[in-house]
C-alpha cells in the first residue's frame, strides 16, 4: 500500500479478559430542542469493553417465529469519581488480550482512572496494537470491529501525548485534542469515556453537537478545552459562525476521526475537508483514524489529513466471521396492507419472551415517531428515538434503552452505529435499506456478555423484496417460513381492534403524525426510485397506498395535503395523485393552486399491484 506502513494483527491472546465493567454513568443532557438539521443516517456501534454492571441472563430459547437459517466546586467538564467498577467473571471475548493496561508506559492518573473508574485490566486487541503505535507521534489508520475498545485506543494516546510534550491544562485558551464524530450519540459517549479516564488529571471535556443551543457551547468553550467531540456540521458551523472559534483550533495537537467511513457515508467528507482548513497544517499535529471499514474513500482522506508514511494498523484478522456471519437472519415478506398487524404481532409474540429487548428501525425519523405512536395505542410499550427528537430527549431514551430489559426501541438510523446497547434479542428492520446500513444495524445485536444470541429479522412489501434480495444475496439469510411466520404475514388491522382503532385516529398523537409520516415516506423513497425501477407515478400510487392502509385517506378519498414548495422540491410538481395545498393570499404564484391533482387517478383502485 502506496505512502503508509502496514500492520496486520492476528486473533485476541488468550486468557486475560476485563477485570471490571463499570458503569457508564449518566451522560450530560443539555441543549433545546433540535434546531432542524434533519435525520442524518444512523452509525453503528462502538461498545467499548462491555460498560455497565452485570445483567441478569436474557431468554434465548426458540423464537415464537421462525428466524432460523459532579459536585458544585468542579470546573466544568468534570464529576466526582464513579464508584470503583466490580470485577466480574464474564467470558474472555475473543478480542481480548493478555496484556496489562498497568504495564503501559502511561501516566500513573491515566493507568488509575483506567483501573479504577473504567474497570479494565487487560487491552483489547485494538488497543494493544494502536497505543504503543500511536504513542510514538505518528499517524495512524487503524481497522478494527466495532465494539473492541476503539475509544480508549485513540483517547489514551493522545492524552499520554500531550503529557509527553509538558501540556499544562488552562495555559492557553484553546483546543489541544479535537474527536470527530458521525453522531450526536457517539459524541457524548467518547464524551463520557474521555470525563472518565481524566478524572485524576482533572482536565477538561465538553461535546459541540447538533441539536443543542450554540450559545451555551461558545459559552462553555470561552476558555477553551482539553478534549473537544464534535460532530462535524455543528463544527463547521462554529467555525463559519463563532467569532474566535478558527482561531481556538489552531492549538489542535492530535486530530481524530473516529468511525471514518461512516462520517464519509453521511456526507461529512466537504465539512471534514473544510474543518482541516482551519486546524494547523498534518506536519505540525498528530492525526489518527478508526474506522470498522477501509474503503477507498477513507484512505483517500487519510492521504489528505495524515503525514506521509501514516501507519495502517488492521486488527481484523483475514477470514474472521463478521456479526452478519453470524447471526441468524430472516426476511418476512407482507403484502403493505398488513405491515402494521405483522409489526404489532411480531412485537407482540417477542414481548412475551422473558427479557427481551428489541430494537426496530424504520425508514425515517417521522415514519418511526408515526409507527411509535401507533404501537402505543395497540397497547404496546415503545421507546422511541431519532433526529426530530432534541439531544436531552435522545440521551434520556438511549440511557434507558441501554440499562433496561424487557424493552422496545423504535428507531430511525441515529442507532445504526456507535451507539452501544447490550443485550439486543432482536434487531427488526422495516422496508428498504442498504446492504451497508443492513449489517450496521444488524451490528446492534447481542453486544453483551450475558450469553444472549442475538437474531435479526427484515420486515418487507413485495416491492421491496427483491431489490432487497439482490443486494444481501451474500448473505445468509433465509425467508421466514412456519405456521407462525405464515400466520403473522397474514394478518390485518381489522383483526386487531386496538390496532384498527389506533389506524382510524382523527386526534392525539397518531392524527398529528399521519401526514408528516407520509410525506416522509414519500420522500425516502422519491430517493430510491432507481432501485425500486419505479416512474414517479408508481411512487405517488404507492405512497397513496401507503397512506391507505397505514394513516388513513381524507374524506374526499385523497393521501394527506402536502405543500406545494414541498412537492416541487421533491421533483413532483405535475404528477397526478398528489393532494396539494392550496396557496392563500389570492392564490398567485402557486402554478394553479397544485398542478397535477390526479382527477382521474382515483387513489390506486384496489388493493393489489404488490403494494
Amino acid at each position: 500500500m502506496e505512502g503508509q506502513r502496514v500492520v496486520a494483527i492476528g486473533g485476541a491472546g488468550e486468557g486475560g479478559g476485563r477485570a471490571g465493567g463499570g458503569g457508564r454513568g449518566k451522560r450530560p443532557r443539555s441543549g433545546r430542542p433540535r434546531s432542524g438539521r434533519g435525520g442524518r443516517g444512523g452509525r453503528g456501534g462502538r461498545g467499548d469493553q462491555d460498560d455497565g454492571p452485570a445483567r441478569r441472563r436474557m431468554h434465548t430459547g426458540p423464537s415464537p417465529y421462525p428466524l432460523q437459517g459532579g459536585s458544585s466546586d468542579e470546573p466544568p467538564g468534570f464529576a466526582p469519581a464513579p464508584a470503583p467498577a466490580p470485577v466480574l467473571a464474564g467470558a474472555v471475548k475473543d478480542y481480548m488480550t493478555n496484556q496489562l493496561f498497568d504495564e503501559l508506559p502511561i501516566s500513573a492518573h491515566t493507568k488509575r482512572a483506567i483501573r479504577e473508574i473504567l474497570g479494565y485490566a487487560t487491552m483489547t486487541t485494538v488497543q494493544a496494537a494502536s497505543i504503543p503505535a500511536a504513542r510514538t507521534g505518528g499517524d495512524i489508520l487503524a481497522q478494527a470491529k466495532t465494539g473492541t475498545g476503539k475509544t480508549l485506543g485513540f483517547l489514551i494516546p493522545a492524552i499520554e501525548q500531550m503529557l509527553a510534550a509538558g501540556f499544562r491544562p488552562g495555559a492557553a485558551k484553546t483546543v489541544p485534542i479535537l474527536v470527530l464524530s458521525p453522531t450526536r450519540e457517539l459524541a457524548a459517549q467518547t464524551r463520557e469515556e474521555a470525563r472518565k479516564l481524566l478524572h485524576f488529571h482533572r482536565w477538561r471535556t465538553d461535546q459541540v453537537v447538533g441539536g443543542t443551543n450554540m450559545r451555551s457551547e461558545t459559552n462553555r468553550l470561552a476558555n477553551g478545552v482539553e478534549v473537544l467531540v464534535a460532530t462535524p456540521g455543528r463544527l463547521q458551523d462554529h467555525i463559519d459562525n463563532t467569532p474566535g472559534f478558527a482561531q481556538m483550533l489552531q492549538g489542535v495537537t492530535v486530530l481524530v476521526l473516529d468511525e471514518a467511513d461512516q462520517l464519509l457515508e453521511m456526507g461529512f467528507r466537504p465539512a471534514i475537508l473544510k474543518i482541516l482548513e482551519s486546524l494547523p497544517p498534518r506536519e505540525r499535529r498528530q492525526t489518527l483514524l478508526f474506522s470498522a471499514t477501509v474503503p477507498k474513500d477513507v484512505h483517500h482522506v487519510a492521504k489528505l489529513a495524515m503525514r506521509p508514511g501514516y501507519q495502517f494498523i488492521n486488527t481484523i484478522p483475514e477470514g474472521e466471521v463478521q456479526t452478519h456471519e453470524s447471526v441468524a437472519q430472516s426476511m418476512l415478506e407482507v403484502p403493505m396492507e398488513g405491515q402494521a398487524a405483522a409489526l404489532v404481532g411480531i412485537l407482540r409474540a417477542e414481548a412475551a419472551q422473558p427479557g427481551h429487548k428489541v430494537l426496530v428501525f424504520f425508514v425515517a425519523a417521522k415514519v418511526t415517531a408515526y409507527m411509535a405512536a401507533l404501537c402505543r395505542e395497540a397497547g404496546l410499550e415503545v421507546l422511541e428515538i431519532h433526529s426530530r427528537m432534541s439531544q436531552a430527549q435522545r440521551t434520556k431514551v438511549s440511557d434507558a434503552f441501554r440499562a433496561g430489559t424487557n424493552c422496545i426501541l423504535f428507531s430511525s438510523d441515529v442507532s445504526a452505529r456507535g451507539v452501544d446497547y447490550p443485550d439486543v434479542s432482536l434487531v427488526l428492520q422495516v422496508g428498504l435499506t442498504t446492504r451497508e446500513q443492513y449489517i450496521h444495524r444488524l451490528g446492534r445485536t447481542a453486544r453483551g456478555s450475558t450469553g444472549v444470541e442475538g437474531r435479526g429479522l427484515l420486515l418487507v412489501a413485495p416491492f421491496e423484496a427483491n431489490p432487497m434480495r439482490r443486494e444481501l444475496r451474500t448473505l445468509s439469510i433465509t425467508n421466514a417460513d412456519g405456521d407462525v411466520a405464515a400466520s403473522i404475514a397474514a394478518l390485518r388491522p381489522e383483526q386487531d381492534p386496538l390496532l384498527s382503532r389506533a389506524l382510524r385516529a382523527s386526534r392525539g398523537d397518531v392524527a398529528r403524525l399521519k401526514s408528516q409520516a407520509y410525506q416522509a415516506w414519500l420522500g425516502y423513497y422519491n430517493g430510491n426510485l432507481k432501485r425500486l425501477g419505479w416512474s414517479k407515478e408508481d411512487l405517488v400510487d404507492a405512497a397513496t397506498h401507503w397512506a391507505r392502509v397505514n394513516c388513513g385517506l381524507t374524506a374526499e378519498g385523497q393521501p394527506p395535503p402536502l405543500q406545494a414548495k414541498t412537492v416541487g422540491k421533491m421533483g413532483l410538481k405535475g404528477v397526478g395523485g398528489l393532494n396539494v395545498e392550496r396557496g392563500g393570499g389570492g392564490g398567485g404564484g402557486r402554478g394553479g393552486g397544485g398542478g397535477g391533482r390526479g382527477r382521474g387517478r382515483g387513489g390506486r383502485g384496489g388493493d393489489g399491484g404488490g403494494y
